[in-house]
């Protein structure tokens, strides 16, 4: 698997090669390419491509005019959540800075509190690129049909949608008529300017809402109070092998200790640890079907059952 810094020299070679070329076509005026570029809505920068579309606005105007009252209601709404959770943001923005220069004070002028951005392959770890993706996506269209939806009930006029990716991260835009917003009364321009923080605090809520719930909700998918089972076993343990533990058995009892879920897996080792086992008594065919150093002598006819001292283990799987 490539890391970081691989798949950043990747993607800067990229954007560079693309910069190249459109560069070079647009100095020749290459007209299929200028062509190219009207059609789709494309544009190339440094580092960056911009794309622009005005299919979507048909589907911002069938939003906006579903439910007029509610959707009324829904952004008034938003204007009132947004100004009433703007102090709290401003106290823990103040709050962590404040704390933040204390703590550079305290420790002579160094800090171990800093104020990063959050980079896929820096700080981010590259297998977790695509849920940071996913995220960052899902929150950019619910933010900006915010804006889009607003911007319908009120009358202003919807240029186009844009999405801009830097090296490999994608934002979404919307283009609004700039005069049509600037001649509204301040409360109406708040609907549209609130309604995408809103959208995004909405989500907040319904994810972690569903976070919750998330046990609840597959609770009827999961075998829970059978016992425990095998997700790793340790090399060097003495349990791995064709005759112990596999990754995927179920573990139901420890001696005569039963197991049942993960309090009582280690209720039981420990049970095993501190007290002494008794031993089992098996059957001397049995003995001799599994003994492989005498299997090819005979057993006296007397011993009729051998009695096994299980001595407690720790157990080497996870």
């Amino acid at each position: 698997m490539m890391d970081s810094l691989t798949i950043f020299i990747i993607v800067v070679l990229i954007h560079c090669t693309l910069f190249f070329f459109d560069t070079f076509f647009k100095s020749c005026s290459h007209n299929p390419y200028l062509y190219f570029l009207e059609n789709t809505g494309l544009q190339v920068e440094a580092f960056k491509v911009r794309w622009f579309t005005t299919a979507f606005n048909r589907f911002f105007q069938k939003c906006g005019f579903w439910r007029p009252k509610l959707l009324d209601c829904w952004f008034t709404l938003g204007i009132r959540c947004s100004l009433a959770l703007l102090p709290v943001a401003m106290y823990i923005v103040i709050r962590t800075a404040l704390n933040a220069w204390l703590t550079g004070i305290g420790t002579g002028g160094t800090s171990s509190l800093v104020l990063e951005p959050l980079v896929p392959g820096v700080n981010l770890p590259v297998s977790d690129i695509g849920y940071y993706l996913a995220t960052l996506i899902t929150c950019s269209i619910v933010h900006e049909l915010g804006h889009a939806v607003a911007a319908v009930r009120e009358d202003v006029h919807i240029d186009g949608t844009g999405l801009i990716v830097v090296l490999i991260v994608p934002f979404m835009c919307v283009h609004l008529n700039t005069q049509q917003y600037d001649s509204l009364p301040p409360k109406r321009q708040l609907r549209i300017t609130c309604a995408g923080v809103w959208h995004n605090f909405v989500l907040t809520i319904a994810a972690m809402s569903v976070l919750i719930l998330l046990p609840v909700l597959l609770y009827p998918f999961f075998d829970i109070g059978t016992g425990v089972t095998v997700r790793n076993i340790q090399q060097a343990s003495p349990l791995l092998g064709p005759s112990g533990l596999q990754t995927g058995d179920k573990v139901l009892a420890l001696n005569q200790c039963q197991v049942k879920d993960y309090d009582t897996w280690y209720q039981c080792i420990q049970s095993a640890v501190n007290h002494a086992s008794p031993g089992y008594c098996v059957s001397s065919d049995l003995v001799k079907e599994h003994d492989e150093s005498i299997a090819d002598e005979k057993f006296e006819p007397k011993k009729k059952a051998v009695s096994w001292d299980v001595a407690p283990c720790r157990c080497g799987a996870n």
